[in-house]
């Protein structure tokens, strides 16, 4: 009997130890809310073991992210805000980057903030973009961290090979086999010239409903000062050749387009398109019979082989 009571004692002991802990569980999770403004989270773990450490955020960050979702919000309900105002939380972003650069959780914050206005920490002129005292990796990474940019067209394809920069050698990647989203670009290519200068480019993917492709090129040149960087772009014609091949590819991207199976053309597009027809089931007659011809008649021919590879592919 005796030892039934204790047993009994030691489990209410136990129970009101649980809920002792939750209290202080939520008074934590209360203190930790009251104070989100001004504490930074620090995760390690060593052993397996996560072990957070809250760290004060200086006053001048805090303030700098007051005043940038203060002007976003502004924006969010349609009011305009001044170029002269942006430009000084740019300038604050930039300033603060430099100073807390080897400041891995003030850092840590400033990531998810960007450039209000694009490529604020550059000096730009004319179609030139020019990041004094720094080597081309840091200008890249620069970029990066601004996150709002003209210079790199298709940002997001890039940021996610900035990697590559690392190791300073010659890299292509094949986005088609490689990139997890949709693309359309074939290859990603870093190019050095020694160290003195990178060449990155976007090279498109055959589109043989397209009037026209684009591939993009960002040069980066180092010289005694920084590093200058220009943007260019390099409009590619669709292909133009054989005539009876231009006219068969022209009548299946129609079909493909009736059907919804491509999108249609946009009016830029339409504005310097050629042999572009319009939408009509017509055109779908007879291309099973066309395409089989045109591949017994170019089968020794890998450029033509590859278009009508390609034009099997628009339908699924």
């Amino acid at each position: 009997m005796l030892r039934i009571c204790l047993l009994f004692l030691f489990l209410l002991f136990l129970d009101g130890c649980d809920g002792n802990a939750g209290d202080s569980d939520e008074t934590f999770k209360q203190h930790s809310a009251f104070n989100q403004d001004n504490l930074a989270y620090d995760s390690e773990a060593p052993n397996s073991n996560t072990t957070i450490v809250l760290k004060e955020i200086p006053k001048e960050v805090g303030d700098y992210t007051k005043l940038y979702n203060a002007y976003l919000q502004r924006q969010i309900k349609g009011k305009e805000g001044s170029i002269k105002e942006a430009k000084i939380i740019d300038k604050t972003f930039v300033k603060l980057r430099d100073t807390y650069k080897y400041d891995d959780n003030v850092m840590q914050i400033l990531k998810s903030f960007s450039c209000i206005l694009p490529d604020c920490s550059a000096l730009k002129i004319k179609d030139v973009y020019f990041y004094p005292n720094m080597q081309i990796q840091e200008a890249f990474y620069t970029i990066i961290m601004d996150k709002k940019t003209e210079i790199f067209t298709y940002f997001d394809i890039i940021k996610d090979y900035d990697y590559v920069l690392k190791d300073m050698l010659t890299t292509s990647i094949d986005l088609q086999a490689q990139y997890n989203k949709v693309t359309p670009f074939q290859t990603l290519k870093f190019t050095w010239n020694n160290t003195q200068s990178l060449e990155i480019t976007l090279t498109p993917k055959e589109e043989i409903c397209k009037p026209y492709i684009y591939t993009y090129r960002t040069i980066f040149i180092q010289d005694s000062n920084g590093v200058k960087v220009k943007p260019q772009e390099e409009r590619l014609s669709a292909f133009s050749y054989p005539n009876d091949l231009v006219e068969f590819v022209a009548k299946s991207c129609a079909c493909a387009r009736f059907h919804g199976y491509i999108p249609n053309l946009t009016q830029a597009e339409r504005k310097v398109a050629r042999n572009i027809l319009p939408l009509d089931q017509k055109f779908c007659d007879n291309l099973s019979e066309e395409r089989k011809t045109l591949w017994d008649k170019y089968m020794h021919d890998s450029r033509a082989i590859k278009i009508l590879q390609h034009e099997q592919k628009l339908y699924p």
